[in-house]
């Protein structure tokens, strides 16, 4: 039998007292041996008991004003995993062996990079509810796509892959875009590997409860877009084709998925709305 791999999980942070604790809980939980997993918290300063709830469970402590991928950089660079697993504080892992079953994929079946299938986490209101149908046709419609076309970016890299991934990005991508890092990484991703495969039913993630927040968080990526368009030259095609993917997911969202068309077609024109107005708000700023 091989040695198993050390893993380094990496979570970026800003006031995420509500989601965090549910988040670190769950790596807890992992049937892994937890003296070869190292937490990594990249925390962007928050004033709020995001903090208080790392040291609670022992994780490694970065401090940074770094934008997610900035964040996930500085949480690399302080890592020493063979295996790096990328979540947000708004995840959990869904099931207790979903970290030895990331190093089997890796270590025994030869992949380079993972997906981690995610699921809503008890999706209770209207939103929630259409944000749970959004992520499930995504993810299984993208599995029919070649992988430059779907949605299915990695989460989990091999150490020299992720080494070479963060080494393609410039600097002032890495620290300054407010969003697209899963399109940047995965661009850099499949320019070195095809080795690249979903691990089923891996995460939870935790909706924004009431559609205000939602409209308002989708109105922030459409303002953050704007203002580092010429900072993501180099990715413009890439972050293309993650917006093409809403058409050309349509023919099988018809033929496959006709009885959740009309809860797509609504989320997808609140978020385009939204997106908008993040935009013509920040233009007049």
């Amino acid at each position: 039998m091989k040695k198993l791999p050390k893993m380094s999980i990496i979570i970026p942070t800003k006031n995420s007292e509500k989601t965090l604790g549910l988040c670190l809980k769950s790596i807890k939980f992992q049937d892994y041996p937890q003296e070869l997993v190292e937490i990594i918290v990249v925390d962007s300063y928050s004033d709020d008991k995001t903090l208080n709830i790392a040291r609670k469970y022992n994780c490694k402590i970065v401090k940074t004003h770094a934008k997610p991928l900035g964040a996930r950089y500085l949480g690399y660079l302080k890592s020493q995993g063979d295996i790096l697993v990328f979540i947000d504080a708004d995840h959990i892992m869904a099931r207790c062996n979903v970290l030895s079953d990331i190093a089997y994929y890796i270590t025994n079946r030869g992949y380079d990079v993972l997906h981690l299938e995610e699921e809503s986490f008890k999706p209770r209101t209207l939103i929630q509810k259409l944000i749970a149908v959004d992520r499930y046709t995504n993810q299984q419609i993208s599995k029919l796509m070649p992988l430059d076309y779907g949605t299915l970016y990695p989460r989990v890299y091999r150490r020299e892959i992720i080494e070479k991934v963060f080494h393609g990005i410039p600097l002032n991508t890495m620290f300054r875009i407010h969003e697209h890092e899963d399109v940047i990484m995965h661009y850099e991703t499949i320019k070195l590997t095809r080795k690249h495969t979903t691990l089923p039913k891996a995460l939870f993630h935790i909706d924004e409860e009431s559609l205000k927040k939602f409209l308002r968080k989708i109105s922030r990526y459409g303002c953050m877009e704007l203002q580092t368009k010429t900072i993501l030259k180099k990715y413009a095609n890439a972050i293309k084709l993650k917006k093409l993917f809403r058409l050309r997911e349509l023919p099988y969202l018809l033929s496959k998925y006709p009885r959740h068309s009309l809860s797509m077609f609504l989320l997808l024109t609140l978020k385009l709305l939204a997106y908008e107005y993040g935009k013509i708000r920040c233009t007049k700023l």
